[in-house]
């Protein structure tokens, strides 16, 4: 299954909004394997994985604005992605180039 991103929650405020140093936790479907995630063009290891559903990591400085996205080493089926939703929302997808990374904006 190919990864999803339904929300993002930054804590402690925990709105779609976060600086750096707070915890990031994305939730989705299809993250079992994650192992990092890309912040605008920064890559942070995750340090939770739960049940496939749930990925946390910490913001790095100098983010800005930014994408979210999640990297796993397995990725499978990952060329085929043809949505990204952030909370609901489909965000704009970067035609996948490989099965092992997808970038969305949303």
């Amino acid at each position: 299954m190919a990864p999803v991103i339904t929300s993002l929650s930054a804590a402690p405020q925990n709105t779609n909004q976060g600086g750096y140093g707070q915890t990031l936790t994305i939730n989705g479907t299809g993250l079992t394997g994650t192992t990092s995630a890309k912040i605008g063009s920064r890559t942070v290891a995750t340090s939770s994985n739960v049940g496939g559903t749930v990925v946390t990591c910490t913001i790095p400085s100098g983010c800005g604005a930014a994408s979210v996205n999640v990297v796993s080493p397995t990725g499978a089926t990952l060329l085929t992605t043809n949505r990204v939703q952030f909370g609901g929302v489909t965000g704009t997808l970067t035609p996948p180039t490989s099965d092992v990374e997808i970038t969305a904006t949303p």
